[in-house]
């Protein structure tokens, strides 16, 4: 049985500080974590998801899964023809992409900067 988890989503700048801190904080909040949250979002499936991501359906279910886990909170009801977000999942949706937007923008900005390339893993 998955663990009880807290309905509250963390606000915008308390999810971009939880995926900056890294490691020295104990975050595991990934990049791609972000990247899948929001696929399925946006897709409405895990499934979808996948295939808009070109990966395997099992690897974002387990993203979002150990997101939720990280963040205490079910970010989306499943259900046979897909998934639908929560609250808190409507919540961490703004949250999320404004700290994604933010990291994108920021390495936009050292590219331009470094006048190379820079790479942004998802790892």
């Amino acid at each position: 049985m998955p663990a009880r988890r807290n309905r509250d989503a963390p606000s915008g700048s308390s999810v971009l500080a939880h995926i900056v801190e890294g490691s020295a904080g104990k975050s595991t909040i990934r990049l791609r974590q972000l990247r899948h949250f929001l696929a399925a979002a946006d897709h409405g499936s895990f499934r979808k998801a996948a295939i808009a991501l070109v990966i395997n359906e099992s690897s974002v279910s387990r993203q979002i899964r150990d997101l939720e886990d990280e963040l205490g909170a079910s970010l989306f009801i499943r259900h046979s023809g897909g998934v639908r977000l929560t609250v808190a999942g409507q919540e961490f949706l703004r949250s999320a992409r404004h700290a994604l937007r933010q990291i994108e923008n920021g390495g936009a900005k050292l590219v331009h900067v470094s006048g190379g390339m820079v790479l942004l893993r998802a790892a």
